[in-house]
């Protein structure tokens, strides 16, 4: 009798123990790796970015011609279109130098709200003047500019340049805008994470969480979130992203969170980049802003002339400077636009041994912009460089 009950309590204990260890192994078992690691554009691990900023003084033109799409009349939707409430509140200083032409409009109706003394005249290449007609009815209903200020007439060989409007105003509304922009600085620009998950199992989602301590608590960055399988390289342009460049010292922390609908959901180990400031700068950037049109290869247009002439005021050339000028043209102006280069480099007075005009064979946003339809323009930046004199 006793020893069935002890065969009886073997058995038992023995079910027991073969239960509880498959569980523990079951659970013990990783369900796949979950790894991540930051690397530079050349795959070497990445332990350390440097941060600095630097103000850059910006000069640009407003559009003196305003391009609609074809064949609509109606206004044209790549510039800004406020509201009156959005017009009150709007400040010109508040922008960036080369925002300007995006809001010309808009800096146009400021400026004659201000000014009631002022008035411009509007020349379509359109004999119905729908076009004139859209831009007049703007600044009547947002900026409460009264229609008989805004003269608007029909220019007939503006057809050739494309559609547009030609705005004809004082040297007072058509000031350029001058602005002093903080830019950040992120050494290396890009930073290259390298996910490693070996779960079998497709995720429904996975992320890679970037934060930064911030007082007591740690502020998100940047998520990098995707679904499907996971990537093995996902690519960070921090340089790109203003609002996620880190400002403080302190260390950038990484993690990757992955999320199944059978597996658990995983993390994996919370990795550190440390974050150092760069030493300050050594000199001041400028960057100048100059719009030709079709015949601008010899002598520029009085707007231009203005421009040139308030380039010098800002003392934004002196002669310690290092002067880089390249130029972007729509195809039909390309034969004259490195003269129209040259002759904006004679304005400022550079010889050509200071600065020779190239091509830009990567085109900025605003440069873009400021060429919409426009079939003869042609803009030309010029980058300064101006040591800064130790004291």
């Amino acid at each position: 009798m006793n020893t069935y009950r002890t065969f009886q309590w073997l058995c038992g204990f023995c079910g027991f123990f073969v239960i509880a260890l498959f569980s523990f192994v079951c659970h013990a078992q990783p369900q796949g790796v979950v790894e991540v690691r930051a690397v530079d554009s050349a795959n070497v691990p990445l332990t350390l970015i440097r941060i600095g900023q630097r103000e850059t003084k910006g000069i640009c033109p407003l559009l003196s011609r305003i391009f609609f799409p074809e064949p609509s009349p109606a206004f044209p939707l790549r510039f800004s279109k406020f509201t009156e409430e959005q017009a009150r509140t709007f400040r010109v200083e508040r922008l960036s130098a080369f925002d300007a032409s995006e809001y010309t409009l808009d800096i146009l109706g400021k400026r004659l709200s201000a000014a009631p003394q002022e008035t411009l005249t509007l020349l379509d290449g359109e004999a119905d003047l729908k076009r004139a007609t859209s831009l007049r009815e703007y600044w009547q209903q947002v900026w409460g500019i009264a229609p008989e200020r805004i003269v608007l007439k029909h220019k007939a060989e503006l057809s050739r340049v494309g559609r547009c409007v030609e705005i004809a105003a004082s040297p007072a509304l058509m000031e350029p805008v001058v602005a002093t922009d903080t830019l950040h600085t992120v050494q290396p620009s890009e930073i290259v994470f390298a996910p490693t998950v070996t779960n079998p199992e497709t995720p429904v989602q996975w992320t890679i969480v970037i934060k930064q301590r911030v007082g007591n608590t740690d502020k998100i960055l940047k998520n990098i979130t995707t679904t499907g399988k996971v990537r093995p390289l996902v690519s960070w342009k921090i340089a790109r992203e203003l609002h996620t460049t880190p400002i403080d010292t302190m260390p950038l922390t990484y993690q990757l969170e992955v999320r199944y609908d059978n597996s658990p959901n995983r993390k994996s180990q919370r990795a550190a980049i440390a974050v150092q400031k760069l030493p300050p700068p050594t000199s001041r950037s400028s960057r100048i802003l100059v719009l030709l049109g079709a015949n601008e290869t010899k002598e520029l247009t009085a707007q231009n002339k203005a421009l040139i002439e308030r380039i010098k005021q800002e003392n934004m050339i002196q002669a310690t400077s290092t002067v880089t000028m390249t130029y972007l043209a729509n195809n039909a102006a390309s034969r004259d636009a490195e003269r129209g280069a040259q002759a904006v480099a004679m304005a400022l007075g550079l010889s050509k041994a200071q600065v020779a005009p190239t091509k830009n064979m990567a085109p900025q946003p605003y440069q873009t912009f400021m060429l919409i339809g426009d079939k003869f323009g042609t803009v030309v930046t010029i980058s300064v460089e101006t040591p800064i004199e130790k004291k």
